[in-house]
C-alpha cells in the first residue's frame, strides 16, 4: 500500500509542477500592519506625552492610510505572487 500512495504522489507531483500556485504577499501585508500600528501607537504618545494634537493627528491619518492600503492589498488579486510548485525541495 504504501508503495502506491508514493508513486500516486509522485505522478501528482509532477503534474503539478508546471502549474504553480500563487500565494500572498505576507511580507508587505507584514510591513503595512507594523507601520499602522506604530504610527498608531505614536499618534497616543505624541497626545498624552506632548500634548500635541496635530502630530497625533498626523499620525493617525498615516495609519489609516496604511491600514486601508494594507487591506486593499490583501483582496486585489495583483499582489499574489506566482511561484513554481517544486516538491522536490521539501523533505
Amino acid at each position: 500500500m504504501k508503495q502506491r500512495s508514493d508513486r500516486v504522489m509522485a505522478e501528482w507531483a509532477d503534474g503539478n509542477r508546471q502549474v504553480g500556485f500563487e500565494r500572498r504577499d505576507w511580507r508587505g501585508e507584514r510591513r503595512l500592519a507594523w507601520l499602522c500600528t506604530v504610527l498608531l501607537f505614536s499618534g497616543l504618545a505624541a497626545d498624552i506625552l506632548l500634548g500635541s494634537s496635530l502630530v497625533a493627528t498626523l499620525c493617525w491619518i498615516g495609519a489609516a492610510a496604511s491600514g486601508v492600503t494594507m487591506l486593499i492589498r490583501f483582496y486585489d488579486d495583483r499582489f499574489f505572487i506566482t511561484q513554481r510548485a517544486d516538491f522536490q525541495d521539501r523533505s
